[in-house]
């Protein structure tokens, strides 16, 4: 959906363009491009450094990374909010699924109003070269 407004004069402008989504936080064309392009950027970027990255440090490395990219964003003027902190969050976490492991990622970023955090969340699958570390139970069985 479209707001058109006529500004008189020959002058008629789009003005913040919408849908129909369910989810307030999602209506926002700018808020939902934004949004796909963080976890287009971030994925990507995760699943480079799960391929170059052992399992125990991933964790660790990811949460700088993402960080570090949240970071290049809010500073560019892309996320709202007085601090960083305010404009967004983040966690990253590794999850061993049987035969494989993936690293999954959530973060909240605000890119209309302070305070108004839109979630996102995503995940990779780590390559199995590189396993989770063995618990005690498993290196004694």
């Amino acid at each position: 959906m479209n707001c058109i407004r006529d500004l008189g004069e020959r002058s008629i402008r789009v003005f913040g363009a919408a849908t129909i989504s369910c989810e307030a936080h999602w209506r926002s064309i700018a808020t939902r491009r934004l949004g796909f392009a963080i976890e287009r950027s971030l994925t990507a970027g995760l699943a480079r450094l799960a391929e170059h990255t052992p399992a125990d440090n991933l964790i660790g490395r990811a949460a700088t990374e993402v960080q570090r990219f949240l970071s290049s964003l809010y500073e560019a003027g892309m996320l709202v909010g007085a601090t960083p902190a305010e404009a967004f969050t983040s966690q990253c976490e590794v999850f061993d699924q049987g035969e494989r492991t993936r690293l999954s990622c959530s973060i909240r970023f605000s890119a209309e109003l302070p305070g108004q955090l839109v979630p996102l969340s995503f995940s990779v699958l780590v390559p199995e070269r590189f396993p989770l570390e063995p618990t005690l139970k498993e290196r004694a069985g």
